[in-house]
C-alpha cells in the first residue's frame, strides 16, 4: 500500500482477517484542500468564540453590569431544569434537522439561541433584581441572530461552497 502527500487513505480495503472478524472499510480519501477546510472552520469557530466573549464584556462593561449568577439565588433550580430540558431537546432533534438544508439548520440554531438566551434572560429579570444583566443578555441575543441569520453571506466572503 503505497501513501502520498495527496491522499492519505484512512481506512485501507485490505483489511481482512482469515476469521472475517474484521471489517472491510471502503477508502475514504482526505486531500489537501480537505484538511485546509477542516483548519480554517477550526479557525473561524475559534475566531467566533473569541468575538462572542469580547462583545459579551464589552456590552457589560458599557452597560455598567456586573456579572452574576443565577445559581446563586432561589432561581437555581428553576435554571437548572430550564436549560437542561432545552438542551436535551435540542440534542435530540439535531439528528433529524442535520440532514436537511441549510435554511432549516439556520433556523435551528436561531430557535435554539432565542429559547435559551431568552429563558436566561427572563430568570435574570426575575431572580436579579437590581441587575441590568437582562439588558446585556437580550442585546448579546440579538447580535447571535443577526449573525447567525448572515451566517451564509459570511461564507460566501471567505469563498468556500
Amino acid at each position: 500500500m503505497e501513501y502520498s502527500f495527496d491522499s492519505l487513505e484512512l481506512f485501507p480495503t485490505d483489511l481482512v482477517n482469515s476469521n472475517n472478524k474484521w471489517k472491510i472499510y471502503g477508502k475514504m480519501n482526505m486531500k489537501r484542500g480537505d484538511c485546509l477546510g477542516f483548519f480554517m472552520l477550526i479557525i473561524v469557530l475559534l475566531a467566533l468564540i473569541l468575538l462572542f466573549t469580547t462583545l459579551e464584556k464589552t456590552i457589560n462593561k458599557l452597560l455598567g453590569v456586573e456579572k452574576k449568577k443565577i445559581s446563586e439565588t432561589p432561581g437555581k433550580n428553576i435554571d437548572r431544569w430550564g436549560r437542561t430540558i432545552i438542551l436535551v431537546t435540542f440534542l435530540c432533534t439535531l439528528a433529524f434537522v442535520i440532514t436537511k438544508d441549510i435554511n432549516v439548520i439556520k433556523w435551528y440554531w436561531i430557535l435554539y439561541f432565542v429559547l435559551s438566551l431568552g429563558f436566561q434572560s427572563i430568570l435574570e429579570w426575575k431572580y436579579l433584581k437590581n441587575s441590568k444583566q437582562y439588558v446585556s443578555t437580550l442585546i448579546f441575543l440579538i447580535l447571535t441572530v443577526i449573525i447567525i441569520f448572515n451566517m451564509e453571506y459570511f461564507i460566501q466572503l471567505l469563498d468556500w461552497s
